[in-house]
């Protein structure tokens, strides 16, 4: 690997891909620089002469101007840079030379639920919307108290606590109005119950009024105050509501109906040139299939906003970029706020030294098409293709922002390390657990693809794609990612009916999990269910895979291409939790123990369940393992031997039949 990257030909400075000793040789792009002194992971070094007031060059793009000369191999961050921003900015509508929308491909299809309105969803959910904070411990009672409820096709019970709509006033009451309302609209809710007080500002009249016409069937309402039992009364309006929500089933749905969210980006100096990028490229393939893509948090726009707005495809969505841009610009002012001071205290040390830096990389998430519509905080998506979102930099607000605004699903980047370089993190409303950053490494392998350095295109200063990596690499890591949805969408189609029936024959709580690229998840659990409370591995829980029983299982019994593709990659990975992957003798030896005896096991082994034991078999089809029926108890209880001779012939059986459903289903998932 290269020690640093130099993004555009203009630039005259370079990032340092791995710590950069003082006196080493730095050679880029035919440029060889001895290094004056240490460069950090992720910092610049200049490889060209500045002068003091002279404009540092990254991105192609001004990202600061000196404060002393600086020669070739001086380290080039905040005690030596300092920003070009100001206040608001008069701006102009020079459209790029090359704006056009992107070449059409047709969509590929997901499994996602169609609503009756004709919208798509990739989650059946029942959601709780609280209108005050007031009741947010009614409705958290409420959820534990129906899980019940969760079978079939519904795939949970959720509330989304807020700590507001008691005593609002105003703007902000319009706000926690409008933002409650767009959450009752959203898709990946398959029904709905409003939940009020009864004294709070937000009164059933204005709610409605905000909600527009409804679904008398999908929506309910529930006012504390109106009922002698809020919780008997929740109770019968939910069991409506399942009823109704389980009408819903998956089915092919072209990816043209998704609504992306990309969120955060400068974590860090290598941020802006792998994890932005790839969801740039991300974006630019929803794009081409159709789809929509929203791109928020306006202030970490400030100082690279160019990019994005001579991408406007005409001067009426220009205009309304510009008062986006200037309007939270006017906010920062009016709060005798400097406009130009957003990177934080992590993000200098990782490498991110003035906005403009931090902007520069973050506006890579949009990638290259043009920017279609400007949204207002609450607004739905209504514009196929990129969308820009009023949103502040806060990652909490933002994603309430997109979720709002339709968002299906968010693709959160964050910096890496530089050997794999590439990071992308997916979750609904917050990062869905931890994904590892070496997961394009894993994919090319099992896809037989390539990590090769990319070649840099210089037509266009204004979006220049600076990531390192092929687009077929990208596209594999969609796949593999597509492909686990898919898997989990076979499984729990097939097994959530089995859980009550093993739950009756089998007390201790099973889980069914499917891998995650490098990990098994939690995709239900009859914990959901059972009295015993001592559980933790609950649904959206990662369980690494040379720890527990789940983990082995599938390593045992998966086809040896696939197992040896994440083996090698956890090999490689320093950390104590991957030492058996780097003892192929005694790994292979236990994954032998595993196929003989039929399922895996973890006694005491893994450091975050010290006290509960597990056994695992294997759910299979079409000759690969799909997922795993994880039996987990605790380990003063009994022994693994006890435990596989009482309960593994009913795991075994449940694995069996959940194969079988697997076989009727028509199959809508087939290997590449």
């Amino acid at each position: 690997m290269p020690q640093a990257i130099h993004i555009s030909p203009i630039d005259n400075v370079v990032v340092a891909l791995h710590p950069i000793a003082k006196g080493t040789l730095v050679e880029v792009d035919g440029l060889a620089v001895t290094a004056l002194e240490d460069i950090p992971q992720g910092h610049k070094m200049a490889v060209k002469p500045i002068k003091n007031g002279e404009n540092v060059i990254k991105y192609g793009f001004p990202i600061g101007h000196a404060t002393a000369d600086a020669q070739p191999g001086t380290w080039m961050h905040t005690h030596n840079v300092h920003t070009n921003l100001s206040g608001e900015v008069e701006y102009s509508y020079n459209p790029a030379p090359d704006l056009a929308p992107l070449p059409k491909v047709e969509p590929e299809t997901f499994m996602g639920f169609r609503r009756k309105d004709g919208r798509a969803a990739i989650r059946n959910e029942i959601w709780i919307i609280p209108t005050v904070g007031c009741v947010n411990d009614i409705a958290k009672k409420i959820v534990a108290d129906n899980q019940d409820l969760v079978t079939g096709s519904i795939e949970g019970l959720y509330t989304f606590t807020h700590p507001f709509g008691c005593s609002q006033t105003g703007h902000d009451h319009a706000q926690t109005r409008k933002l409650l309302a767009a959450l009752v609209r959203h898709p990946n809710a398959a029904a709905v119950l409003v939940l009020s007080l009864g004294c709070e500002n937000l009164t059933h009249e204005q709610f409605l009024t905000e909600l527009g016409e409804y679904d008398h069937d999908r929506v309910k309402f529930l006012t504390c105050q109106d009922v002698e039992d809020e919780f008997a009364a929740a109770r019968d309006i939910l069991k409506e509501l399942a009823a109704y929500a389980g009408q819903f089933q998956r089915e092919p749905i072209p990816v043209s109906d998704l609504v992306v969210g990309m969120k955060c980006g400068g974590s860090d100096g290598l941020s802006g040139i792998t994890a932005n990028p790839t969801i740039g490229r991300f974006s630019d393939m929803m794009g081409q299939r159709g789809g929509s893509t929203v791109l928020t948090e306006v202030p970490e726009m400030f100082g690279a906003e160019g990019f994005l707005m001579d991408r406007c495809i005409n001067k009426e969505v220009f205009v309304k970029a510009e008062h986006m841009i200037n309007g939270f610009k006017e906010y920062f002012i009016s709060h005798n706020e400097v406009v130009y001071d957003n990177p934080s205290p992590g993000n200098k040390q990782g490498g991110i030294t003035t906005l403009e830096d931090k902007s520069c990389g973050c506006v890579q998430k949009g990638g290259t098409a043009p920017i279609m519509d400007v949204i207002g905080y609450g607004d739905p998506v209504v514009t196929k293709g990129l969308n820009m979102l009023y949103g502040p930099g806060n990652d909490l607000v933002s994603a309430t922002a997109m979720t709002a605004a339709g968002a299906h699903l968010i693709l959160f980047s964050t910096g890496m390390r530089p050997e794999e370089m590439l990071a992308l993190r997916v979750g609904t409303f917050v990062p869905a657990g931890e994904e590892d950053d070496a997961q394009v490494r894993i994919v090319a392998a099992q896809r037989g693809g390539k990590i090769e350095n990319y070649t840099k295109s210089d037509s266009s200063m204004r979006t220049v794609p600076v990531d390192r990596y092929t687009a077929s690499v990208v596209e594999a890591w969609i796949e593999a990612k597509r492909r686990s949805l898919d898997e989990m969408g076979l499984v729990l189609k097939s097994a959530t009916p089995l859980l009550g029936e093993l739950l009756r024959e089998v007390q201790w709580p099973t889980d069914i999990t499917t891998l995650d690229v490098d990990a098994m998840v939690v995709r239900e659990t009859t914990h959901r269910f059972s009295r015993l409370s001592f559980h933790r591995a609950m649904v959206g829980r990662r369980l690494p895979l040379l720890l527990t029983a789940s983990g082995l299982t599938w390593l045992a019994f998966a086809p040896d291409a696939e197992r040896d593709a994440i083996v090698s990659m956890l090999a490689a990975r320093p950390e104590a939790e991957y030492q058996l992957a780097r003892e192929p003798e005694r790994l292979g030896a236990i994954l032998a123990r595993t196929r003989q005896n039929g399922y895996g096991e973890n006694f005491r082994g893994w450091r975050q369940e010290e006290k509960i034991a597990s056994i695992a078999v294997p759910v299979c089809s079409q000759q690969r393992v799909i997922g795993c029926l994880n039996l987990v108890y605790i380990a003063s209880a009994m022994t693994i031997e006890q435990a596989a001779q009482k309960h593994l012939p009913a795991l075994q059986r449940v694995a069996r039949q959940i194969e079988a459903r697997m076989e009727d289903e028509e199959v809508w998932y087939e290997m590449p």
